[in-house]
């Protein structure tokens, strides 16, 4: 817990925003959430998949309520052609992620994961709804927020997580274009594009199911355009959209910025990096983020207890953000050889006993001295093959078989009683498959 005052204003009170509350809240650093509807949970947004990154981090006291609304953990996966048939089938999924990396995989309503982040906040005071924040203010010493309702709120740092229309980030780079202009990168300004994942052609189907016998669903496309489209050899696109209880039409723009904040002001969650929702990591990076940010702040505060937080403690402490496999190398590893591990515990980062390190140069040699011995190898043992007459003997026995089984049975009879081996030598010789 934090001895000296330090305020954290939040902008935005869903699954980011009152994740960050709910950490900082039990790590003793006071916050104020500011949410621009005029309740917590509405019934915005379908479902959300939490998956074990997520999860883990809803250990601090979310993950027992979590289970126990998602019912039942996914545990058979399916893919599909366009015309319903399985193209491969994945049973006890369960427990094979789980025995991976410690988590299941779980869908429910959205609106339920915010309303049990909100019910483990303590302090109820701190969560404010109908406060829309309009402008952001920042000094050397503290930053002011204040909402459309005409409400003005003061602290240490503001957080934007306000979703993808993201007021506090388009105040941060409003503020940095008159301070530092090359902070924001000019084509990033009107990230608004969008991007469609495709499984078929120029649309997509995801399918999950939820609680209550409840599923959801999402098409990337304008639904009549795909009406009598197969799910299953049984069950087309029409007969899950007749039973909707409610649907949204929506576009699905894609990004992560290269600036996540500016001096005293931070975006986390959709305000920052915006994925399309068939890979499911929306909300559980979001909780990332969140836990994140906690992280290095909290480090922050320990390292400076007999003085204020600066905007330079507070700069530096934004800049560590969580890393990514944005190296040509590891999307390689990731694409094609992670599929191929065995099942067993795969650690998260910071479970490992040891953080892993480049070795730079030295690394780098080590690496050219193993191809060089391996290339000395290979090629010693080629010369040496070809020397003894070994290839010479191998295309011989390609080209017109001469060579004759008892030619071998008399050196090969040798070894064998060599090894004590004589019965296995006859049977061998008597039936001649281990020739063959």
């Amino acid at each position: 817990m934090t001895s000296k005052p330090f305020k954290v204003i939040i902008a935005g009170g869903s699954i980011a925003g009152l994740s960050l509350a709910l950490m900082l809240e039990k790590n003793g650093v006071d916050f104020l959430v500011l949410e621009a509807y005029p309740s917590i949970a509405p019934q915005v947004g379908a479902s959300i998949g939490l998956l074990p990154n997520g999860l883990r981090i809803l250990e601090l006291g979310c993950y027992e309520s979590v289970m126990e609304l998602a019912e039942y953990p996914v545990d058979k996966v399916l893919f599909r052609d366009s015309r319903g048939g399985i193209i491969r089938c994945f049973e006890n999924f369960n427990q094979n992620m789980t025995g991976r990396h410690g988590y299941p995989i779980v869908f429910f309503e959205r609106r339920m994961l915010i309303q049990i982040l909100y019910d483990k906040i303590q302090d109820k005071s701190k969560v404010l709804t109908s406060q829309r924040v309009q402008s952001v203010h920042t000094s050397e010493s503290h930053v002011t927020v204040i909402t459309k309702e005409g409400q003005t709120y003061a602290g240490d740092i503001v957080v934007g997580a306000d979703g993808i229309h993201s007021t506090v980030r388009r105040q941060m780079w409003e503020e940095a274009k008159e301070k530092d202009s090359s902070w924001i990168d000019p084509s990033e300004e009107n990230v608004e594009g969008n991007l469609t994942s495709v499984f078929n052609e120029n649309f997509s189907f995801l399918v999950p199911s939820g609680p209550g016998e409840k599923t959801y669903w999402f098409l990337e496309a304008l639904a009549k355009e795909y009406w009598d489209d197969q799910i299953t050899p049984i069950i087309r696109f029409s007969d899950l959209y007749e039973y909707k209880t409610n649907s949204v039409y929506a576009s699905l723009p894609e990004y992560v910025y290269k600036r996540w904040y500016f001096q005293r002001t931070i975006t986390i969650g959709d305000s920052c990096h915006k994925f399309e929702p068939l890979t499911g990591q929306g909300g559980n990076s979001a909780i990332e983020t969140a836990a994140a940010l906690t992280n290095h702040l909290m480090d922050a505060l320990g390292s400076n207890l007999c003085q204020s937080l600066s905007t330079v403690d507070i700069s530096l402490a934004f800049e560590k953000r969580p890393e990514c496999l944005e190296t040509p190398l590891l999307k390689l590893i990731a694409r094609y050889a992670t599929p191929y591990y065995p099942i067993q515990f795969i650690p998260f980062y910071d479970e490992l006993f040891r953080v892993p390190t480049t070795r730079g140069i030295t690394g780098l040699l080590l690496y050219v001295g193993y191809l060089l011995i391996a290339f000395v190898a290979f090629r010693l043992l080629f010369v040496a093959s070809t020397v003894n007459g070994t290839w010479a003997l191998v295309r011989q026995a390609i080209r017109d078989q001469s060579i004759k089984m008892e030619e071998l049975e008399a050196p090969l009879h040798r070894l064998l009683v060599l090894a004590g081996q004589n019965r296995h030598y006859k049977c061998c010789t008597s039936c001649r498959q281990c020739y063959h």
